[in-house]
This record gives C-alpha cells, sequence and structure tokens, in this order.
C-alpha cells in the first residue's frame, strides 16, 4: 500500500526540527551563561613566597595554592625573592599567570618575563637600593595586578615608585605596567612599562587597595597627604586611568606614610584605613561613582610603629593587628561608638625573629592570614574570621613555611567575586585549621620528640584513629587508639614540624603540633 506525503506535512516536521534544534541550541546557550557568571573567580588562588637564607642555588620560595578544595603549601623554586612588596595574578580558572615583588615579573616557568625587569626603575633603586632585585621593592601595599578590560589576556601591574630628589625620598607617582599574556607562546610580555596615571601629588607609602565592580571594572585608591584626599584610578574598558581626587575626612599625622594600610569590604560597600597616628578611618563607598561619604574615625588601641587591618567575608568584622594585639571592631554595634574586643596578645615566639602579628590578607578560602614584621617560618591565620570574640579562632604561628618568608610578604589582591553568590569559598580546607567543634585538647610529650611520643587524653575512653600530617598536608600515620593514652612510634619521621589530629565518633579534638628533632 503506498504512502503520500504532502508537501505541508513535510514543512511542519521541518519546523519540528527546526524548533526542536533551537531549543536545544537555547539550552546550551542558557546552560554556557549560566555556567559563565557563576564560575568562581580564582584570580587570587594562588601566593608566592619566601627568599633565600643558604648559599644553595635557585630561591627557596613557596606556594600557598587553594585550587584543589584544600591549602597546598608547595617548595617552588622562585626567579624572585619577597620582602614587602608581593603581588600574583591567576586566570580565572586559577591558573598562575605571573607574579612580582615590585622589580621584576616573573611567568609560570618562573622565569623573568620578556620586558619584565626594570619595574619601578629609577636612582632610588639604582642608588639606595643598589639596584638589586634580589630583596624585591620596598612596601608592603604598594602594588596591585588588575586584569585590562581594553585588551584581550592583558593585564595592569599599577605602582607607586620611589622618589629621590636631593637626598630626599617620598612618592608623587602613581604608574603602571601592562602584561600581553598573548605573547611569547602564552608566557606573556611587558609591553608598557613604568607608564605614569597621575604625577606631582605626594601620596603616602602602603595603603593602595582595589576593589572589582559586577562590570569588571575596577577601582584603586590611593592616599594624599595633607590636606588629606583620596586619588581614584579607575579601570574600564576605556583602559586604566585617573579618574578624581576627593577630598574628605580629617588630615592625618605627618608620620602615617608606611604605618598602616587601607582595604574595601568585601561588597566594596565600605573603605577603611588604619595606623598607629590616626587610627581606624571608616567609610562608605559609592561603587558607581567611587565617592566616598560618612566619615568615621575611631580609635582603637595604642599600636607599635606598624599596623593593619582586613574586612571578615561577611563584611560586618574589622580585624586590627598591631603587631602586639589582633583586634575585632563589630560594625553592627551602634555607629557612635563600635564595640572593639581584644582577640589575641602576641605569644612572643621567635621564629626564627619575631613572629608577630602585623599585615593582614583575607583568603579565598574566608580565612585571613597573618604576616609578622620580620622574617619567620610561619604565618597566623584566623579561621573564622565571620564569627564574633573569641570564637574567631586566632592561631598565633599556626601556618609552618618550608622555608623563611620575607618582610611582610603576603601578596596585595583587589576584591574579586564581588558579582558572585558568594566572596570566598568557606568549604576549602586548610590544612592547619580546627574544625569548627573540635574544642578538646589532648597531650602529646615529649614535644619535641626523638623516637616516641606519649598521648594523652585524661578525661575521655575512645576508639578512634590517630593521624600524624606533614606540613604539606600529607598523612605519614595512622594509628588505631583505644582507651584514654598510648604511645606512638615516630622513629620513622625526618627532623621537622608535623600535626596530630585524632577521629573519634564520640569525642572531638583540636588539631595539636609536633615536632621532631633527630
Amino acid at each position: 500500500m503506498g504512502c503520500t506525503i504532502s508537501n505541508y506535512q513535510i514543512g511542519q516536521v521541518m519546523y519540528g526540527l527546526k524548533k526542536s534544534l533551537s531549543n536545544s541550541l537555547w539550552i546550551l546557550c542558557m546552560l554556557s551563561f549560566h555556567f559563565e557568571i557563576t564560575a568562581q573567580n580564582k584570580s587570587d588562588y594562588i601566593w608566592l613566597g619566601g627568599r633565600n637564607t643558604s648559599t644553595a642555588i635557585g630561591i627557596e620560595g613557596f606556594m600557598l595554592d587553594f585550587n584543589n578544595g584544600r591549602l597546598d603549601i608547595n617548595p617552588v623554586s622562585s626567579a624572585l625573592e619577597f620582602d614587602m612588596n608581593n603581588v600574583s595574578m591567576c586566570d580565572k580558572e586559577g591558573n598562575l599567570l605571573f607574579y612580582s615583588n615590585g622589580c621584576a615579573i616573573a611567568n609560570v616557568n618562573h622565569e623573568i618575563m620578556e620586558n619584565g625587569h626594570d619595574i619601578n626603575a629609577g636612582e632610588f633603586f639604582e642608588l639606595l637600593w643598589l639596584g638589586d632585585c634580589r630583596f624585591g621593592y620596598p612596601g608592603y601595599q604598594d602594588i596591585l595586578s588588575i586584569k585590562s578590560l581594553a585588551r584581550d589576556n592583558s593585564y595592569y601591574l599599577v605602582t607607586t615608585p620611589v622618589i629621590l630628589n636631593n637626598g630626599e625620598t617620598y612618592k608623587d607617582v602613581i604608574q603602571y605596567s601592562e602584561i600581553d599574556m598573548n605573547l611569547d607562546a602564552g608566557l606573556g610580555e611587558v609591553t608598557i612599562k613604568n607608564e605614569s596615571i597621575l604625577l606631582g601629588v605626594e601620596i603616602l607609602a602602603g595603603y593602595m587597595t582595589g576593589t572589582q565592580l559586577a562590570d569588571g571594572s575596577s577601582w584603586i585608591i590611593n592616599i594624599s597627604k595633607n590636606p588629606i584626599s583620596f586619588i581614584k584610578t579607575k579601570i574600564d574598558t576605556g583602559g586604566i586611568y585617573f579618574h578624581d581626587q576627593q577630598f574628605v575626612g580629617s588630615n592625618l599625622n605627618e608620620e602615617s606614610s608606611g604605618g598602616g594600610t587601607s582595604a574595601f569590604s568585601p561588597d566594596g560597600s565600605k573603605y577603611a584605613f588604619f595606623n598607629k597616628y590616626d587610627q581606624l578611618h571608616l567609610f562608605d563607598f559609592d561603587r558607581e561613582t567611587g565617592t566616598l561619604s560618612n566619615h568615621k574615625n575611631v580609635f582603637i588601641a595604642q599600636a607599635p610603629l606598624f599596623s593593619s587591618l582586613e574586612f571578615s567575608s561577611n563584611g560586618r568584622f574589622i580585624y586590627i593587628a598591631t603587631q602586639e594585639a589582633v583586634f575585632q571592631i563589630d560594625l553592627l554595634t551602634a555607629a557612635s561608638e563600635y564595640e572593639v574586643e581584644l582577640i589575641a596578645e602576641f605569644n612572643n615566639v621567635q621564629n626564627p625573629q619575631s613572629a608577630d602579628m602585623f599585615l593582614l590578607r583575607r583568603g579565598p578560602d574566608c580565612r585571613i592570614y597573618i604576616a609578622a614584621v620580620s622574617e619567620s617560618r610561619s604565618y597566623g591565620v584566623i579561621n573564622f574570621p565571620n564569627r564574633k570574640g573569641q570564637e574567631c579562632e586566632l592561631i598565633q604561628q599556626g601556618i609552618e613555611l618550608p622555608y623563611m618568608t620575607g618582610v611582610v610578604s603576603l601578596p596585595n589582591f583587589p576584591n574579586y567575586r564581588i558579582n558572585e553568590h558568594d566572596v570566598c569559598d568557606s568549604t576549602i580546607v586548610g590544612i592547619y585549621s580546627v574544625v569548627e567543634d573540635l574544642k578538646q585538647r589532648f597531650i602529646v610529650y615529649p614535644n619535641p620528640a626523638l623516637e616516641f611520643v606519649n598521648i594523652l587524653l585524661p578525661e575521655y575512653d575512645l576508639n578512634g584513629r590517630v593521624e600524624v600530617h606533614n606540613n604539606f598536608g600529607q598523612l605519614m600515620l595512622n594509628e588505631y587508639i583505644s582507651g584514654y593514652e598510648m604511645r606512638l612510634d615516630v622513629s620513622g619521621l625526618k627532623s621537622g614540624h608535623y600535626y596530630i589530629s585524632i577521629s573519634s565518633d564520640n569525642n572531638r579534638f583540636r588539631t595539636e603540633p609536633l615536632i621532631i628533632i633527630r
């Protein structure tokens, strides 16, 4: 029996296929769009540090990597040493692109990038710094890197060089260099170097900070000396340029340059800076116009020469570090009298020099990391900055490092993820962090140890596991514990720093440090 198909029926079939295909393409486009707008921006997921303390060839560097759902700390043979200025840049997927110590730029292969020498070049660097990039460029918050919106796959490095004139030093230049990652087979090349954004306005050392906006554009703020003003640099599709200079707030002490830091709240709605002389200055910030308003000046505490501040990831708390102590300011309390709480006083640990609490940086894992003024083999950490008071859980010297840090060396980042649901990823596991409800302590002795350690649980009788991890989070020992004490053989471990943790169904414990000496 034959079958006849009319032109109308053929048309209907073709229309249905076309509609089905169109719907499928629309769904794919929407999925792609959804992925694009919800994918976490990981531009700050790798931090570099370290400096040589031996005669060995190469630079004893290390890398903090937040990419794999945990904090990994890995030794690297770095191209640069870090004293003070420190910045790094990843692509949105968290792959390292480049890093800088303020006088050179290195690529992902840990080599000086093409045309990456002579950042901040000038008489100061050549005469007073002896033209030596070994210790980086002075200043701990005088460098930022932000993606260009004017050119594809290009980035700006913004710096404030020190000017030497008739034997006096000062800063009155904001400048930028541009890095094109399309060049040198994807390793990048510096195409513009030390180009001025603003000249002739004397600015304070150490207060450069930035925040991105929902459309990808960015603001950078520097502070000028008396009369106080805020110098705003804008990055948008037109490039990078001076936007305006706003005079607002009270004049500053002449000694405030180089003594403090500034920061934006994670959502960019507030801006603050702190130093020992002028204390806390807090403003509202209009992200569209860049206008600062609603100025407040709050006395926090007496401080030594250097101090810094950082916001918690929820924007409720400001933390102030004064070397000798860390304070928490609750911005939800009455605006006329903010509640200030002492979180911790310096425990006077030398590691090998004073491992105090100075430079604060919020990580992509929502924690706040703390660097000392001096060289150190450790960082401090605030595990839960969104919690009030002692519940924020500050651990001094909580992170042991494979090599020595430089002086006050933590990278300076603008706010990323301002247009995303979460400004940080609290699910990243810090290998040195204390899990939320692990409050009970156990005793480990002798510590330092040679061959054996005793573990004592004086108030508990349990069945569980004892694990020992090294500095890089690798599991070194895994033993069963029954009762309330055990003797653990550590003779197979090399000299170094370790961490002991106990897991049990019924009881929960803190992680405890362990030192092995051979």
